[in-house]
């Protein structure tokens, strides 16, 4: 093999490895989304889920703190607060997309 189809296999290899990393970094396994082929209501129920996780785990994190308890510190309940605010932040603007481009196409011409 030459020189240069060699850095091209190196360089398509280490691309691969990029992408894998970038995607488990992400949070998304890929041979779970290639195994389940996932719809788009059960990846957004799933977001709705886990925003209720953080919500939820905030709000205990919180009782937890103003009933004294000294295992939880007050950075800890702001971050959990923060946390659950800006997942919800960002539900709500996803959900302000698909009402927006709901509309856009129910106004289509036919």
């Amino acid at each position: 093999m030459s020189d240069i189809s060699m850095k091209g296999l190196e360089m398509n290899h280490m691309l691969k490895n990029m992408s894998v990393m970038e995607d488990s970094a992400a949070g998304i396994n890929i041979k779970t989304i290639s195994d389940k082929k996932q719809n788009f209501s059960n990846i957004l129920e799933q977001a709705i889920e886990q925003v209720n996780q953080l919500q939820q785990s905030s709000e205990t994190m919180q009782s937890h703190y103003e009933l004294g308890d000294k295992e939880t510190s007050l950075a800890q309940v702001m971050v959990a607060s923060q946390k659950a605010n800006l997942s919800f932040q960002a539900l709500l603007q996803v959900r302000n997309k698909l009402v927006s481009a709901y509309k856009e196409i129910m106004n289509m011409p036919v």
